[in-house]
């Protein structure tokens, strides 16, 4: 199972601390969201495109958007490479580290492609493709 990192818990660490941010997980742990590339395969190719995708953009996605689910608790941003972009899925995880659905089996979260992250993103993922937010 890949290593969680602990919530940004704001209220203890200064404002102007840099954000507490999760290690990217191995390859090895990314397999286990092979369902995930699926879901990209599917969805990302006929998304929103993008030139630069931002850390603080995507922090914001997960804190706004979290679904209603109380089983959800956890974030997942995945990429794939794709000729010269990403296909990438930001979406939800249950306490299982399964994709969190809607009733109709929809995936919590979003697809997309993009051409870049920015230097936040691409020092978190390093040479790995996933992350996961806790």
């Amino acid at each position: 199972m890949p290593k969680r990192h602990p919530r940004n818990r704001r209220a203890r660490r200064s404002p102007h601390a840099a954000p507490l941010l999760p290690p990217p997980v191995s390859r090895e742990d990314a397999a286990l969201f092979a369902p995930l590339v699926q879901l990209l395969l599917k969805f990302a190719p006929g998304a929103d495109v993008r030139d630069l995708t931002e850390l603080d953009e995507i922090l914001g996605y997960f804190a706004s958007n979290a679904p209603d689910d109380f089983a959800i608790n956890a974030g997942v941003l995945f990429r794939k490479p794709n000729g010269g972009s990403y296909l990438v899925a930001q979406c939800f995880l249950n306490a299982a580290g399964e994709l969190g659905c809607d009733r109709l089996g929809r995936p919590y979260g979003r697809f997309f492609r993009t051409h870049a992250f920015d230097n936040g993103l691409q020092d978190i993922f390093g040479q790995e493709d996933l992350i996961i937010f806790t």
